[in-house]
């Protein structure tokens, strides 16, 4: 549902406002994992180890299938913004096809964008927890902690970021913001390899989530502005989920390899610097633009 979530933030909101209401798609995503993590913490903090590999690992799944019917009801309810029954009265629907064909380079600059998203998430995020017990020797239930920190922070900041980039512009501020994180990522987590605590887990958590706060921001509109409306739901949802198939899906398969492979713990940041490194280059040519949302293809 991203990209359909993420068309209907953007055109739902007034024109100064778009960076502000595409905010609370990653805002979302962020307090999400956020509730995630505090889950994770209290099961693993109030239940003895067999119990947490008996029965204890269950739970949060349990709770998360209060989500499905909630889900299910906004889906069913919920009413198409006035920019996408414009489009869809002025202009016929593309098919897949031709959206790759008429928005190829829409389509790469996207998926292009979505990499650095996806494997921040992945692996400084949801991967963060195993690499701080199995590679720094911290105790489990300690490495939530900095899970919990970081996306408290990326909560809050997402939506300033993004209501600063309807003031700044998208582009500069999505630079910025990955340029600073592809700089800080290898220095930070070789200070916390030198002497491994949760002091400094934390840290690196909190400093990378306020650098990456600037691009998970403006990135909802940022996006959805590259699209014409009546395939801009389609052009989302080939972008994301494409680039989240292979360089998050997979990311963590590639992440132990590479710690293998090197021998270093420091692995996991050359996956996320390359995965950075790309996202630049994509946003790079993403252009300037303050799209008309009802414009058809």
């Amino acid at each position: 549902e991203f990209g359909s979530a993420t068309a209907l933030l953007i055109e739902a909101a007034p024109f100064s406002k778009r960076g502000f209401y595409g905010s609370w798609q990653m805002a979302s995503q962020a307090a999400a994992l956020l509730a995630g993590a505090l889950v994770g913490a209290a099961v693993t903090r109030g239940l003895s180890h067999d119990a947490l590999r008996a029965w204890g690992w269950r739970v949060p799944f349990i709770i998360g299938l209060v989500i499905g019917p909630i889900g299910f009801y906004i889906r069913r309810h919920l009413a198409d913004s006035e920019a996408f029954l414009h489009a869809r009265q002025n202009a016929r629907r593309a098919t897949l096809g031709e959206v790759f064909a008429r928005h190829s380079r829409e389509v790469m600059c996207g998926l292009g964008s979505v990499i650095a998203l996806t494997v921040t998430v992945y692996v400084l995020i949801s991967y963060l927890p195993t690499f701080a017990v199995k590679q720094l020797k911290l105790p489990y239930a300690d490495s939530f902690s900095a899970v919990i920190i970081g996306n408290l922070l990326l909560t809050v900041l997402s939506p300033v970021a993004g209501a600063w980039s309807d003031r700044i512009g998208r582009k500069g501020l999505s630079l910025w913001s990955l340029v600073l994180t592809l700089a800080l990522i290898y220095p930070l987590f070789a200070w916390l390899d030198a002497a491994p605590s949760i002091g400094r887990l934390i840290a690196v958590q909190a400093a990378l989530s306020v650098t990456l706060a600037g691009y998970y921001g403006p990135f909802g509109a940022m996006i959805a502005e590259l699209f014409p409306a009546n395939v801009r739901s389609t052009g989302l949802s080939i972008a994301y989920n494409v680039a989240v198939m292979l360089f998050g899906g997979f990311g963590q398969f590639i992440v132990t390899w590479l710690i293998k492979v090197t021998g270093t713990p420091l692995a996991p940041t050359y996956y996320v610097m390359a995965g950075l490194a790309l996202s630049i280059v994509a946003v790079a040519f993403v252009p300037a633009r303050s799209a008309d949302l009802d414009a058809p293809a």
